[in-house]
């Protein structure tokens, strides 16, 4: 191939690139117009308001110039007022003095009602006590005319008859300063014992001339353990009790009691 025609070739090439241009660039324009009708035509323009300013009555004016002046309300006339009635004078009430109440402390109250109810108890506890000693040694003093000084049905040493009431005669001092003393150290509780029936134990002590119980010999049982373990303990806790006086003799005393829930009988 000659180079005449080697560059009549190059020249077509060339052509046919820059008419591909071309076209691209018509193509790429038409595409813009076409998308700007588009837009135009699917957002439409916005509307524009317009605001006009307004001078409120009242307001300053603009500076440099004098605002419109308005006319002022007439005043107005206020209306005659009715006459008031004659103020009518009230009587001076009496003064009441008022007493003030000092708050009270809870603590305190319950404190203080603690306390009564701690002495009211006491005092009837001492009172029951005191009725219940007195009217054991009345029981006692009662039966001391009718006690021997010997054994039990009447065996043993000692003027009269049995321990228990069996014999008469006066009154005896000794046996019942001695049986005050056993009863102030007898412990017993009746709440122990649920049924009072056949309570009662018999029992005889042998006192010897200075006083010390040597002999404790029970007669009769109860069927309370209980009240069968307080006599032994109240005739320990009297051990040794005062002399015997010189008229029973220089050979001892044998003195019976009846230990029953509500005292202490001879």
């Amino acid at each position: 191939m000659s180079s005449r025609d080697r560059l009549r070739s190059e020249r077509n090439r060339f052509l046919v690139w820059v008419g591909v241009a071309a076209a691209a660039h018509v193509l790429l324009a038409a595409t813009v117009i076409f998308m700007q009708s588009y837009w135009a035509q699917t957002h439409p323009p916005l509307k524009v308001v317009s605001v006009s300013l307004v001078t409120l009555p009242g307001a300053p004016g603009p500076v440099g110039g004098s605002a419109a002046s308005e006319p002022s309300p007439a005043p107005e006339t206020p209306a005659p007022k009715a006459p008031e009635p004659p103020a009518v004078k009230k009587a001076p009430e009496p003064a009441i003095a008022k007493k003030t109440v000092p708050a009270e402390n809870p603590r305190e109250t319950k404190k203080s009602l603690d306390d009564a109810l701690a002495k009211l108890k006491k005092s009837t506890e001492s009172k029951q006590s005191s009725q219940g000693i007195s009217s054991a040694l009345a029981n006692l003093q009662k039966k001391v005319a009718s006690q021997g000084s010997g054994p039990a049905h009447g065996s043993g040493s000692g003027g009269g008859g049995g321990l228990y009431g069996q014999g008469g005669g006066a009154s005896d001092p000794y046996k019942s300063k001695i049986a005050g003393i056993i009863m102030d150290n007898w412990t017993f509780s009746q709440q122990m014992v649920r049924n009072a029936r056949g309570m009662e134990v018999y029992v005889a002590i042998n006192i010897l001339p200075n006083g010390t119980i040597s002999q404790i010999r029970y007669d009769r049982r109860a069927p309370s353990e209980y009240l069968n373990n307080s006599v032994k303990t109240a005739l320990q806790k009297s051990n040794p009790l005062p002399p015997v006086p010189r008229e029973y003799g220089s050979k001892g005393l044998w003195v019976g009691f009846v230990f029953t829930p509500e005292g202490i009988e001879q």
